[in-house]
């Protein structure tokens, strides 16, 4: 019998991992408790979830047994890893092009300050009308590799921003 002994590293992440487990189980639960309003008014993933799995129980279909709680748990928790571990690589991939940058950082920064201001928190529907922020975001996800085993990126187009010039690379 092989014998492993853990190290305080890793038992933090174990801990953690049952403790991410319990707090999605807690709100699977509580939209379980709602399921009857849901019927007809998907909001969510979860809601989607929850709604097939009560369907196929109530049908006593075989596919109850692939619809498990245990189930449920582990998409959600892979959306919420898969979402974390590219937002946070976005973010370091931003931050890197934008010390490179600078002059282009201060542009996005203008601009940000000129259509938002300090007195209220970026929304959705200020970003047709920051179009070198989007643009520069745009940018930043076509050179980076968030998903370094992903698809390669390229314009669909020939692109002109300022002086740069990204050529269609299509045969």
């Amino acid at each position: 019998m092989n014998v492993y002994i853990t190290t305080h590293s890793e038992n933090t992440l174990i801990n953690c991992i049952y403790e991410a487990q319990r707090c999605y189980l807690q709100v699977q639960n509580k939209f379980r408790c709602k399921i009857g309003n849901v019927i007809g008014n998907i909001r969510d993933i979860l809601d989607s979830l929850l709604l097939s799995q009560k369907e196929t129980i109530d049908e006593g279909s075989d596919l109850a047994e692939s619809l498990t709680d245990a189930h449920l748990v582990g998409t959600i928790s892979d959306l919420f890893g898969a979402g974390t571990d590219t937002t946070i690589i976005t973010l370091h991939w931003t931050l890197a092009i934008m010390a490179e940058y600078q002059d282009i950082q201060k542009k996005v920064a203008m601009e940000i300050e000129e259509v938002i201001g300090h007195d209220r928190l970026p929304s959705l529907e200020d970003r047709g009308r920051l179009p070198y922020a989007e643009a520069t975001m745009m940018e930043v996800l076509r050179f980076s590799s968030i998903l370094p085993l992903g698809l390669p990126h390229a314009t669909t187009c020939d692109v002109m921003l300022g002086i740069l010039v990204f050529w269609t690379t299509s045969d």
